[in-house]
């Protein structure tokens, strides 16, 4: 996505990284590695969130809250106007993504609870619902009620195996435009239609 955006000279322009990070996946994939590419296309200032995306625990997610910087950080991206966040399944794509801190049991957990999707590590149900309060507490970056919040909120997600995920992700209330390919968005029109006369929605 950043490298479809071409480069502007902008006054004022700051990029606060979201979420915190991946642990030991590859950077190009990292939210950090993202918000720098951003940064610089404008010619901007980047707020990196140093810390890992999910804990173990939510006493260290906690305790990690309580720094300044990381704390300081948070507050940022509270007050964005414009936030733009993926949609996907990356927990069921562990060849590409590793995400420290998601253990065995919390991958069997969304599969028990039926996540389809989530974004910045909040993982959610096909109604767009969090699936799992305990993993959620223990995230460390912006939350589905405070995206809710923001004026303009962009999704990214392509390819026929997020369907679930950008369901999912529009029925939660917080995506106002949706950034995809023609060959995805016309799936979920079909399914859409097909709820419809179905009486379902």
């Amino acid at each position: 996505m950043v490298k479809a955006i071409e480069s502007t000279e902008a006054n004022g322009i700051e990029v606060v990284q979201l979420i915190g990070g991946l642990g030991q996946t590859a950077p190009v994939l990292q939210s950090f590695e993202f918000s720098k590419q951003l940064a610089n296309k404008f010619n901007g200032t980047c707020h990196l969130l140093h810390a890992p995306g999910i804990t173990s625990k939510k006493e260290i997610a906690d305790s990690l809250k309580k720094d300044k910087e990381i704390n300081r950080i948070l507050a940022l991206g509270k007050d964005v106007d414009i936030a733009i966040v993926g949609l996907d399944a990356l927990w069921r794509h562990r060849s590409l993504v590793q995400v420290e801190n998601l253990s065995e049991d919390d991958l069997r957990t969304l599969e028990d609870k039926k996540a389809v999707g989530q974004t910045c590590f909040r993982f959610y149900d096909i109604r767009g619902n969090i699936c799992d309060e305990n993993l959620n507490e223990r995230v460390i970056g912006i939350s589905l009620d405070e995206l809710k919040e923001i004026d303009t909120v962009v999704g990214i997600a392509t390819s026929l195996d997020t369907i679930e995920a950008i369901e999912g992700g529009l029925r939660s209330g917080f995506l106002d435009v949706l950034i995809s390919d023609e060959k995805t968005v016309d799936e979920i029109i079909v399914r859409q239609e097909d709820l419809i006369s179905n009486g379902v929605k």
